[in-house]
Parts: structure tokens; C-alpha cells; sequence
């Protein structure tokens, strides 16, 4: 028997797989949710405008060239999903038999191309010109969907430094009730801001009206613990969940580990990445993957260890650490102009073995090794999230969303879409004379 889907339940999950603003999530829930919890905190926000993109950046799909291959072919065309899913391998597949080329392996144009006889032997009744462009758009595609798939694994840890395992929350366990949605929802849009440029904290994701929603939950009887712990981990909401949840949410969170581990353990040979000569960005380094990658580790890693202390999983024989992010020049001299010194992060993790080491290779890093570390710094490893969970308890005061260049605050939405279209804080203008409007 159907189950009938919440008017509410579609809007609000495609927000929370998108990036949407607070003010956004706010227009939707009083849109789609009459007399929400928390209702007058909702209607003293402004939903104002925003010229930010909603979405986090994907992989741009392969249909238009895979389509010409299709049609050269003789196969149906390809939608937008299907040209960055199964079906375009099966596509480059077929295409492959039809070239004569093996079914696997890299195409090389000088070398591996069937000349008139080897193309007669094959049965392949086709012209060498029509030959020869198959065979380059097999291997353009080929090239393209290796590139897609690399760029595509860096954009989802992109997401999973923002939002953590909330992506694989499920449809039917988000649905389940109205306001742990909402909750949801808006802790993703929270979690989801973009950094501003500045030496000090960024804002944390857990705000008055945060805390306010939580309160409502606590005080319900159809609360969804579960949904709620994809996207707040604190140690008084695990232990509500049962043990198969806990464990479930274990697994989430060490796969997620595992994909940010390999994304760094790439990273740091391919860019010559090493924090131990410090977290400032060089040059030829992908800083921009590196912190995605960074932040998508200890996201998943801090919610591994509230995890691990209330199902008393034993985590110290092995307790990889904190990987920090690379800081920009600009930043770290900003910071060294107010007198300050490295973070103790920095210097901790330095000290540690490397955290993908320790969970891909079986690097030895005990959790006795990282509290002595940590106490040669000055720092409490139980309040910092080395060797246990952040507590998420200090909230917030809520301000509107500021729109940003690259980080920089600017007041007006549309001021700033004209300097992101300028390239201002990010590199050369792309500003040319009498030029702007075809930009």
C-alpha cells in the first residue's frame, strides 16, 4: 500500500541536498508547514534575496558528446543522469566493440586504431573517416568520465565537509515527522554557510532558533532521533537512538572517513602536501580539495567518537587525529601581523603520524599517544576533539546570511553579484574595456 508523501516532504528534502540559505528554509517552511514549531522565530526573519548560487558544485554532465555518440552508433540518446551513470558505460562499451578495441585498457590514437584490412577482418563496414572520429570521441569520453568521476568524489567530500553524513539520510526517514524536518533542515542550511574571510571563529551552525527547535523535539512524542542525529551528533541525542542506529551511523561515518582518507593520502603526494612544514598554501598545492577533504575527515571523525563513547567502543589502540586545513597566505600573515602563532592543531597534528596512514596502511597512533601530544601543547585533548566528541553546547546569536566575494562580506546582494562577475579577491579582473556586458 502507497504511503501518502507530506506536501512538505519534497520541497524541504531538496533543500537539504542542495545549499540553501536559512532565509530560504525559512521562506519554505512557512510556505509548506502551517503553524510550524517556533512560528513567531521564523516570521521575525527576513527572507531577503541572494545572488549566491543554491547548490553546491557538480560534475558538468557528458550528455551533448555522448549523444553524438549514440546517434553514430545507432543508440537511443542519453538523459542528463544517465550521462554520469552506468549507462554511459555501457554506452563507451558497445562503442569500444564496434572500434575493435579491447574491452578495457587506455586508447591510443597512433597505436591503437585497426588500419583497412584489420577493420575488414573485424567486420567493421565503415569508412575510415567515420572510424576515426569514433574512435577520438570514444577516447575524449573516456578521458572526460575519468575526469568526472575524480572531480565528482572531490565534490561530494566538498558536501560531507559541510553537512557530514546527512546525504545519506534517507527520503522515508526524513519524512517521518514535521518538525524533526524542520529541524533537519535548517541545521543543514546552518551547516551549509559559506566561510567568511577573517582571523577569527566562524559562526557555528547550532543557533537560538536551533536550540529553540531542539527544545520542541524533546518535548515530542513523534520525534525522529535518528534523522536528527545525522546532522546534530551531541552525546544527550546518540544515546536515544538505539544500538542497530548507532551502529548503522558508525559505519556512515568510518566509510566516510575512509573516502575523505584516500582523497588526502592523493592529495598529499600529487600536491607534495606536508603539514609538517607547516598548513601555509603553496604554490602548485590544491588547498581548495585539501580543506574539502580535511573537513570532511574530522566532520565524520567527531561524530565516529561521540559514536564510539556511548556504544563504549574501545578506540585506544587506534585514534587518528585531526587533519588541519591549509591557510591561506594573505590570512596567515594577517594572523602573524596581530602577533599570533601557529594554531596548537597544526602542531599537534604535525607530530602524529598522518591520519590516512593510520587507517589505510595501519599506522600505529594509540589514543595514550595523542593526550601526551596534546599535553606537550597546552591543550585538553577531552575539550578539543581529539580524543572525544565536541559538546556542540554554545549557540549562536542568529544574524542574516551575508553575501559574499570570495569570502568577503559585502552589503548589497547585487553589488557583490557584480563583483563576483568582475573576478574581484580572486585572481585578474575579467574585466575588459567596453566589454562587461557580453561577460
Amino acid at each position: 500500500m502507497n504511503v501518502e508523501v507530506p506536501v512538505w516532504a519534497e520541497p524541504l528534502f531538496a533543500s537539504i541536498q542542495a545549499r540553501s540559505r536559512p532565509e530560504d528554509v525559512r521562506n519554505l517552511v512557512l510556505e509548506y508547514i502551517p503553524n510550524p514549531p517556533c512560528e513567531k522565530k521564523w516570521r521575525e526573519r527576513a527572507g531577503g534575496i541572494s545572488y549566491m548560487p543554491s547548490d553546491f558544485v557538480r560534475p558538468s554532465p557528458l550528455t551533448k558528446s555522448a549523444n553524438v555518440l549514440a546517434y553514430l552508433i545507432g543508440k537511443p540518446p542519453l538523459s542528463d543522469a544517465q550521462s554520469k551513470g552506468v549507462e554511459i558505460e555501457a554506452l563507451l562499451t558497445e562503442a569500444r566493440r564496434l572500434i575493435g578495441a579491447p574491452a578495457t585498457g587506455t586508447l591510443s590514437f597512433r597505436d591503437g586504431r585497426l588500419d583497412r584490412v584489420g577493420r575488414s577482418v573485424a567486420g567493421l563496414d565503415i569508412s575510415r573517416r567515420r572510424y576515426n572520429k569514433l574512435f577520438r570521441l570514444v577516447q575524449f569520453l573516456e578521458t572526460e568520465l575519468e575526469g568526472n568521476r575524480r572531480y565528482g568524489e572531490i565534490c561530494d567530500i566538498s558536501v560531507a565537509a559541510k553537512t557530514g553524513i546527512l546525504t545519506q539520510l534517507s527520503f522515508e526517514e526524513f519524512c517521518r515527522d514535521a518538525a524533526t524536518a524542520i529541524f533537519v533542515t535548517y541545521m543543514a542550511a546552518r551547516m551549509g554557510l559559506r566561510s567568511t574571510f577573517t582571523v577569527g571563529p566562524q559562526d557555528r551552525p547550532f543557533d537560538d532558533l536551533g536550540e529553540a527547535l531542539l527544545k520542541e523535539l524533546t518535548e515530542s512524542e513523534s520525534t525522529n532521533w535518528y534523522a536528527v542525529a545525522h546532522v546534530f551528533s551531541r552525546n544527550d541525542i546518540l544515546v536515544r537512538l538505539s544500538e542497530p542506529q548507532r551502529l548503522t551511523l558508525v559505519s556512515r561515518a568510518i566509510d566516510q572517513m575512509l573516502r575523505a582518507a584516500h582523497v588526502l593520502k592523493r592529495l598529499a603526494k600529487d600536491g607534495n602536501i606536508d603539514i609538517r612544514r607547516g598548513c601555509v598554501v603553496q604554490p602548485g598545492q590544491d588547498s581548495s580539495s585539501w580543506n574539502a577533504a580535511a573537513g570532511a575527515w574530522n566532520k565524520s571523525r567527531d561524530t565516529w567518537l561521540g559514536l564510539a563513547y556511548t556504544l563504549r567502543l574501545d578506540v585506544d589502540e587506534m585514534l587518528p587525529g585531526k587533519v588541519p586545513r591549509l591557510m591561506a597566505a594573505d590570512v596567515a600573515a594577517w594572523h602573524h601581523s596581530l602577533g599570533e602563532k601557529a594554531h596548537p592543531d597544526e602542531l599537534i597534528a604535525a607530530e602524529l603520524p598522518m591520519p590516512w596512514t593510520v587507517l589505510l596502511e595501519g599506522a600505529d597512533c594509540p589514543a595514550s599517544e595523542v593526550r601526551a601530544t596534546c599535553q606537550r601543547h597546552g591543550v585538553v585533548p577531552e575539550k578539543t576533539g581529539w580524543t572525544m566528541s565536541h559538546e556542540r553546547t554554545a549557540v549562536e546569536i542568529w544574524h542574516p546570511t551575508p553575501e559574499l566575494v570570495h569570502g568577503v562580506t559585502v552589503d548589497d546582494p547585487f553589488t557583490a553579484a557584480v563583483m563576483r562577475r568582475l573576478g574581484w579577491f580572486s585572481g585578474p579582473a575579467k574585466y575588459e574595456r567596453g566589454n562587461f556586458a557580453q561577460k
